[in-house]
């Protein structure tokens, strides 16, 4: 009969123990297991990586996928960070982990700029006082804030204007006063110097009164302009004889003269010398102009209306886009003058025949 050996109590509690490992083999995983890895410091003996349970996880991390996918993903951060509170309850997990792995696992993580307006803005947004503010009060505070701008572009804007008022002030005053300075230094001419009765074209008094005719020519707008040439023609300084024949050198000779916008309507120019003057846009309607000599005159957007031009000589002369309807051109010398399709010719003229050029 062999005899019974009883098992000593290290021999069953090493079968015990490689039973339930056996029957943990064969079980599923029942929980989210972490893996720790543990570096050895050098020269010491490497561990073994252990296995950390994490009991408040899912118990599947496909539940924790679909919990992922029903958190609220849009711009309103409470509605998010709510959604995040209740998810992390219902599963038993911390709040502050479930965070973690929804970065981590989530295919929409919070934006950088949502995560510093929720940190930041909202504690702004809230000391502001504007989140509690109607659409009255905004208008208001928009108003409010627009009126010093509107006080400021209001300010600059009448202060340029009154800039400008004062600036044409001033040069009309500048305009006048050389106006003036001109007639008193030309009556000096006439009454000192004997300038009437030069007649040497050489001669230095009448050189002189030129030179300051054509400066202060330069210095005058349209107005002024005409009543120096009124002054010149009743001192007979830039008249032709009594006969209309042309005097070559009369006393202020004003060839090149800049008579832009001269204005001298219903003036007497009759009989005067202003040959190969710049008198564009001049208003002459109604002017006499009988026997005056206009050879070469640059006369482009004249108003020569109504004008009187019996017996003028305008040969070579520039009429483009100048106004002389009604005018009385009988007996003008009109051969090489120039028009075009917009200068205007009494009714029944032809240009052609009295010699103009058309360009």
């Amino acid at each position: 009969m062999t005899d019974h050996v009883e098992p000593t109590e290290q021999q069953v509690g090493s079968e015990a123990s490689q039973t339930e490992l056996q029957e943990q083999a064969q079980q599923p995983p029942s929980s989210i297991t972490k893996v720790v890895f543990v570096q050895s410091p050098p020269g010491a003996p490497s561990q073994a990586a252990s296995n950390e349970t994490v009991a408040s996880e899912p118990q599947d991390l496909q539940q924790l996928r679909e919990s992922f996918k029903r958190i609220y993903k849009g711009p309103d951060l409470l509605r998010h960070e709510y959604e995040l509170e209740q998810e992390a309850a219902r599963l038993g997990i911390a709040l502050s982990k479930y965070r973690r792995l929804y970065r981590l696992g989530a295919k929409e993580p919070l934006p950088v700029l949502a995560k510093a307006w929720r940190s930041t803005g909202g504690r702004i947004w809230k000391w502001s006082g504007l989140g509690e503010k109607q659409g009255w009060d905004y208008l208001q505070l928009l108003i409010s804030a627009s009126v010093p701008f509107v006080l400021f572009f209001a300010g600059e804007y009448f202060t340029n204007k009154a800039n400008a008022q004062q600036e044409a002030i001033a040069a009309d005053r500048y305009r006048q006063e050389a106006l003036s300075q001109y007639f008193d230094q030309m009556t000096q001419l006439l009454i000192d110097k004997n300038l009437r009765h030069q007649t040497d074209p050489r001669n230095e008094v009448r050189e002189m009164a030129r030179a300051r005719t054509l400066s202060t020519l330069q210095e005058l707008d349209g107005n002024r302009k005409g009543l120096v040439l009124k002054f010149l023609n009743e001192e007979s300084l830039i008249s032709l004889n009594q006969k209309g024949s042309k005097q070559k050198d009369p006393i202020v000779n004003l060839e090149g003269s800049n008579l832009k916008e001269v204005s001298l309507t219903h003036g007497d120019l009759s009989s005067t010398c202003l040959v190969d003057t710049i008198m564009k846009n001049a208003d002459l309607s109604y002017a006499l102009l009988e026997h005056a000599d206009l050879r070469k005159a640059f006369l482009k957007q004249a108003n020569l209306s109504h004008a009187d031009l019996k017996d003028a000589d305008l040969r070579d002369s520039t009429l483009k886009r100048s106004d002389l309807s009604h005018a009385d051109l009988s007996g003008a010398k009109l051969k090489g003058a120039t028009y075009d399709n917009l200068t205007k010719f009494p009714e029944h003229f032809d240009p052609e025949k009295a010699g103009l050029r058309k360009q």
